[in-house]
């Protein structure tokens, strides 16, 4: 057993007497996490710190490995202040680089597909968390869309998750996640907040948000629309679940109804199921068979109400439903979270919710999936801004992860393969502008806008 009291650790023999014990000179030692299988220990937190080259405080996040024993393992961030302004080494020369945005390390937690997940925040776009946490010239990163690539970022609290390497501390994937707010990233706190990984990997992210999450007014849990956001101090206590490969928000929602402000402060997932603790501090959220579906203190009082929600998920694929079509023509249907449809053959009517001819209400992060070319003739009645197309790299003779070609026509592909969308068709051509006709894939009603990055090369 492995405790943290203030700054001090306590490793304690299966006995109770203490094998070993240490104090840390930080500023924050925030949380610990320690291997069941390897017994290894993980320590994270922040330091405040002071730049004396650019005469600014900076605030730097530290990851630390530790064996059962205490002994250092290895170190991950907490570089030096100087250092975060000092010009990089790259093939091409030396190059300027500022790495001042504060960073903070607030949650550390062994996943159940037993690796290595870290939580944080940064304060702006130019951190250390854009880097492998060794050096500031590997990037690791992911990024895809406006509510993970931090441009026009400012200086709001955003929050980072990572993917760690247990044996050398290295940052294998790490992202942002943020909303925003007249085109302006807002935040997304987790000072308070949670991580944790399901047995596949993918990534769940619990905090409090504020206006401007993507799709939230798409959103609905138990069949019930998300509630307008209202502008107060609080924000949303909302949930995050993210793809294994950090190229999809599976799920992104708060869980308000009427004013309803809070945080999600804790996150069990697994066996198919995934489960979340919040509190709420004002108004009222969604409830859904509920031992006590009304809140208690639904006014500004200091007494907050405990929050509890939990929803099955696939275990192999973390959606929340997959669909299965068959040769013929099938009508598919999601449910109000993230949801896998594979129409297969024929010519299929594909629903991510379950609302009346969508309806525009579906929640989640759907994916409509197409592993050959041959698929195709479907309608999806209400594609949204969060859903994807699911392409198979081998039933279209294509790279898999490569980055989706999308033109509004084949002689804009020039002469290679790619995807067509125009008039909400989304076609297939095999070589461009070449002599292959296209093959259409689906009639998006509505004609909603699609981006490439929506388009999974898998």
């Amino acid at each position: 057993m492995v405790t943290l009291h203030n700054k001090t650790i306590s490793v304690w023999n299966p006995g109770g007497s203490l094998r070993s014990q240490t104090s840390l000179v930080r500023s924050y030692v925030n949380d610990l996490a320690i291997d069941p299988t390897s017994g290894k220990l993980y320590v994270t937190g922040f330091d405040n710190k002071y730049n004396s080259l650019d005469r600014n405080p900076v605030q730097v996040a530290f990851l630390t490995g530790f064996d059962l024993d205490l002994n250092v393992n290895w170190q991950t961030w907490g570089q030096d202040a100087n250092s975060l302004t000092l010009p990089v080494t790259t093939p091409q020369g030396d190059r300027p680089q500022n790495d001042m945005a504060d960073t903070r390390g607030y949650r550390i937690t062994v996943g159940r597909d037993g690796g290595l997940y870290f939580l944080g925040e940064v304060a702006g776009g130019n951190s250390i968390f854009r880097w492998n946490g060794k050096d500031r010239t590997t990037a690791t990163q992911v990024k895809y869309d406006a509510y993970n690539d931090p441009y026009n970022s400012a200086s709001p609290h955003q929050a980072y998750y990572a993917r760690i390497n247990a044996q050398t501390g290295e940052v294998m994937q790490g992202q942002l996640a943020f909303p925003r707010y007249n085109g302006a990233a807002n935040a997304f706190r987790v000072d308070q907040g949670t991580i944790a990984a399901d047995e596949q990997g993918n990534i769940y992210v619990g905090g409090v948000t504020f206006s401007g999450v993507d799709g939230r007014d798409n959103n609905a849990i138990a069949g019930q629309s998300v509630g307008s956001y209202v502008f107060r101090r609080e924000g949303d206590l909302t949930a995050l679940v993210v793809s294994s490969d950090f190229q999809q928000r599976r799920l992104w929602t708060p869980f308000t109804d009427n004013g309803g402000k809070g945080k999600v402060q804790g996150f069990a997932v697994g066996q198919g199921r995934a489960a979340l603790f919040g509190t709420v501090v004002e108004g009222t959220t969604i409830t859904a068979s509920a031992l006590h579906g009304q809140a208690f203190n639904p006014g500004t009082s200091a007494l907050a109400d405990a929050y509890l929600a939990t929803w099955a998920i696939d275990s192999p694929t973390g959606f929340a439903t997959v669909q299965y079509g068959t040769a013929g023509a099938d009508h598919l249907v999601g449910g109000a979270t993230a949801d896998l449809l594979i129409g297969g053959l024929g010519a299929d009517t594909l629903q991510g919710d379950s609302r009346p001819a969508g309806g525009g209400f579906g929640g989640g992060a759907d994916v409509f999936a197409y592993n050959a070319v041959g698929e195709g003739g479907d309608r999806i009645l209400d594609f949204q801004t969060q859903d994807h197309i699911r392409i198979s790299a081998s039933g279209f003779g294509l790279a898999a992860g490569s980055q989706a070609r999308l033109a509004s026509s084949s002689q804009a592909l020039g002469s290679s393969a790619g995807f067509v969308y125009s008039g909400g068709l989304l076609s297939f051509d095999g070589d461009g502008a070449g002599s292959q006709a296209t093959v259409g894939l689906a009639t998006l009603v509505g004609t909603p806008s699609l981006s490439a990055s929506q388009i999974q090369i898998v």
